[in-house]
């Protein structure tokens, strides 16, 4: 299940931001038209169910509680 919001940057340029839970975690992606938005979450899903991504936890920082990775 995704979440999709669309919105405007302070330069009136219309943008859509995206999520998409996956397993333990939460995939964000920010892109200008639904055709990029669409295809890059969908690598960073097959990047963290088909390869692991995060699977070495490596460096995060913790922003309200929640570990976000530097990668």
């Amino acid at each position: 299940m995704a979440t999709i919001i669309r919105e405007k940057t302070k330069d009136d340029r219309d943008i859509i931001r995206g999520n998409v839970v996956i397993n333990e975690g939460k995939a964000w992606c920010v892109a200008y038209t639904e055709e990029e938005l669409g295809t890059n979450l969908d690598d960073i899903c097959i990047l963290k169910l088909d390869h692991n991504l995060h699977f070495n936890a490596g460096v995060a920082v913790q922003i309200f509680g929640e570990n976000f990775f530097l990668n």
